[in-house]
């Protein structure tokens, strides 16, 4: 599958500033992953990328980020995205940073090395369109940056409700981001 474009979704350096939001051609978004490879991009279909809540939603949380405590598995960082119909194709990316003196068991001792995160509905809020949501790939991720794709389906156009599911221990989320697609 060869999307339209590409996305910068966001840097995986807090530091380094990119481009949020700007939108490259295949080729173009190559070059721009070399100059900048601490850049984050994401596949996207273009014409839907700059309708209210559609093709493309990233959200911030602040410098401390939104911290996943428990051992258990916790949802958050909710994000609310249009969904036309023909664009069931959900790509994600989310910034972490594992906060030093917990292992991957949430004790003390080294740093969590790598975190688990998969995008899921957010079904907290009946408001949204009833959708579910299948894992394409595993989410992968490294220190920082774990990304992923998932099919949506809905009966009707709406608003999704999204969110992470975190599963590791003293982990912040910096930022989160989706964009669109349409299944080729």
């Amino acid at each position: 599958m060869v999307p339209q474009s590409y996305l910068v979704a966001g840097s995986a350096h807090p530091g380094l500033k990119v481009p949020e939001g700007e939108v490259f051609t295949p080729t173009r978004a190559l070059w721009f992953a070399r100059e900048n490879p601490q850049a984050v991009l994401l596949p996207v279909d273009v014409d839907n990328t700059f309708q209210p809540c559609g093709g493309f939603v990233r959200r911030a949380y602040g410098v401390a980020g939104r911290r996943f405590i428990g051992n258990v598995g916790a949802r958050g960082c909710p994000l609310v995205l249009w969904c036309p119909e023909g664009h069931s194709l959900i790509h994600w990316a989310a910034l972490a940073s594992t906060e030093a003196g917990f292992n991957a068991d949430g004790e003390a001792g080294e740093v969590v090395p790598s975190w688990k995160v998969q995008l899921i509905a957010d079904t907290s809020n009946p408001m949204f369109t009833a959708i579910g949501v299948r894992q394409l790939e595993p989410p992968v991720s490294d220190q920082l940056v774990a990304r992923g794709a998932v099919e949506v389906s809905l009966q009707q156009p709406g608003l999704l409700a999204l969110a992470l599911f975190v599963t590791s221990p003293g982990v912040s989320v910096m930022w989160n981001a989706v964009t669109q697609a349409r299944p080729t």
